[in-house]
Order: C-alpha cells, then sequence, then structure tokens
C-alpha cells in the first residue's frame, strides 16, 4: 500500500501542466515585451532583438511608417494555454493615436513576443488564403476536384432495363 502512494505521488509530481515549460518567468516575460516595445520606439521592425535570451517579435498590427512614440505595460491578464499575455497603452505618431494591445510572451530561449492577434492566428492555423477560380473543367480536376454533379440522372433502376 505505501508503495502505491509513493508511485501515485510520484506521477502526480510529473504530470504538471507541460505548457509551463515553454511559459517564461513574470519578470523575464516583461523585461522581453519592454525590449520588444523599446525596439519599436527606436524605429526598429519586428524581428530577432539580440539579447540573452533573444527576443523575436511578431507583430502584423503595426502600420508602415507609424511611429510608437511611448508606451505602459497596463498589467498582466488571463490567458488560456502558455506564455503570459500583458495590456499595453500605445502612444503612436504618423498618423497620431492611441490604443489599447495584448501581446503574449512564450518560450524559453528565444522568448516570441507576439501581438495577440498574431499568437491567435498562428494558435489556430488561421491566415488569409486566396481562393482559386478554375477557369475550366481541366483545371478542376488537375487541381483534384470533381466538376460539380449534373441534374441529369445516368443510372438505371432494374424497372427501366427490362
Amino acid at each position: 500500500m505505501l508503495c502505491l502512494a509513493i508511485c501515485t505521488a510520484a506521477l502526480a509530481a510529473g504530470c504538471g501542466n507541460p505548457a509551463q515549460r515553454y511559459t517564461p518567468a513574470p519578470t523575464t516575460a516583461r523585461a522581453s515585451l519592454e525590449a520588444a516595445l523599446a525596439a519599436w520606439c527606436e524605429g526598429r521592425p519586428p524581428g530577432a532583438i539580440q539579447q540573452s535570451p533573444i527576443v523575436q517579435v511578431v507583430d502584423t498590427g503595426r502600420q508602415e511608417g507609424q511611429i510608437l512614440r511611448s508606451f505602459q505595460i497596463l498589467g498582466e491578464t488571463s490567458l488560456r494555454g502558455e506564455g503570459r499575455c500583458y495590456v499595453v497603452g500605445l502612444t503612436l505618431d504618423n498618423p497620431a493615436a492611441e490604443q489599447r494591445a495584448r501581446f503574449v510572451v512564450v518560450g524559453i530561449d528565444p522568448i516570441w513576443v507576439f501581438r495577440k492577434e498574431d499568437y491567435d492566428k498562428l494558435a489556430h492555423w488561421e491566415h488569409p488564403m486566396e481562393e482559386a477560380s478554375p477557369t475550366s473543367t481541366e483545371d478542376q480536376s488537375s487541381a483534384g476536384t470533381k466538376p460539380p454533379a449534373t441534374a441529369t440522372s445516368t443510372s438505371a433502376t432494374s424497372n427501366e432495363r427490362s
């Protein structure tokens, strides 16, 4: 009985949330987010920030030519799954605007900083796709699709054959 209790305790200790292995410590996550936002203030585009650990920034919400004048990390908010999520106040120029945005920080080395919308797209494999409009039946067959069925029936019942 004691052996069973020890084995159960050992298994339970190893069955923690595996996503926690990829969630940075709160101070590391916040420092990485600050580094990403400071780089934007300096005019640097999203991408790798060479520091230790490396911070990789993904932010498709930035408008070309728009400048981050200042930011304020308002606090951490809840996030299902792995990572840490922060709400940030952004003051922008060209054009001038004030926004609240959410950023997800995940990973250990490198650490990834995603705008929340980019993280959601990645997490759900959502991305814009162009729809191909086939121009002929040949195009459809080469694409591996069949043309739509016609309204006329080509099958005959046993009564029609006799």
